[in-house]
């Protein structure tokens, strides 16, 4: 997978040459421009060792990259959910000492409120796909 700023484009070709040319092509079609910076190519399995093919756009070579962060979700290139769960258990508990502090005086409704609307939200975003059960 190939992350552009805003964009995602999928590469399941397995020669790197049509690889190449399909993303030039697909920039050239839909008149993108691709900041390179912000651009990783992501290769997942749960293989040890991963051949990494090296994708390049004109004469800039793109990163590869261990993980990417899409729609608030961040996916591992081994495909663990190890990193989005630390971040967003860290982000909630965060979150949620604030609100001890800034509502220490306010009743119970009051509380549990702001927890199911600020810390259980983090929690639960997007658990459909990092935990399906």
């Amino acid at each position: 997978m190939l992350y552009c700023c805003e964009s995602l484009v999928f590469l399941f070709f397995l020669f790197k040459a049509w690889n190449d040319a399909l993303i030039s092509q697909w920039c050239s079609t839909w008149l993108m421009e691709i900041n390179i910076t912000k651009t990783k190519s992501l290769t997942f399995s749960t293989k040890l060792n991963v051949d990494r093919h090296a994708y390049a756009i004109g004469e800039n070579q793109i990163e590869n990259g261990t993980s990417i962060k899409y729609l608030g979700v961040h996916l591992s290139a081994n495909l663990s959910w190890n990193l989005h769960t630390e971040h967003i258990i860290s982000k909630a508990s965060k979150t949620l000492g604030f609100l001890k502090r800034s509502l220490f005086q306010a009743n119970k409704a009051t509380k549990l409120l702001a927890y199911t609307s600020f810390v259980r939200s983090q929690l639960e975003y997007a658990s459909i796909i990092w935990h399906p059960h």
